[in-house]
């Protein structure tokens, strides 16, 4: 995650060893806002706002756990009926 932000910053960093005034500013502008994300967000927020959620979330973080939105809906057919149409078909 933070590779992908210092490549990004390198890649704007090219904007400001640029000859272009407008381009400068521009790479400048989003070379320090990348660099906030990399340093205050992913380094320093976080990691502590993942413990947290951890914390609060403890059947969602074990192992194996699955998402109750992302489990199949229960069958509407009564036990041993059979559906209209088949999938084979």
């Amino acid at each position: 995650m933070t590779a992908a932000g210092l490549i990004m910053l390198a890649a704007f960093l090219g904007f400001v060893a640029g000859s272009l005034a407008a381009m400068q500013r521009f790479g400048f502008g989003l070379a320090a806002a990348v660099l906030i994300d990399i340093t205050l967000v992913r380094a320093i927020r976080l990691p502590p706002t993942e413990r947290d959620e951890a914390r609060r979330t403890p059947e969602l973080m074990a192992p194996g756990a699955r998402c109750s939105r992302c489990m199949a809906p229960a069958s509407p057919l009564r036990a041993g009926e059979r559906p209209a149409i088949s999938p084979s078909s």
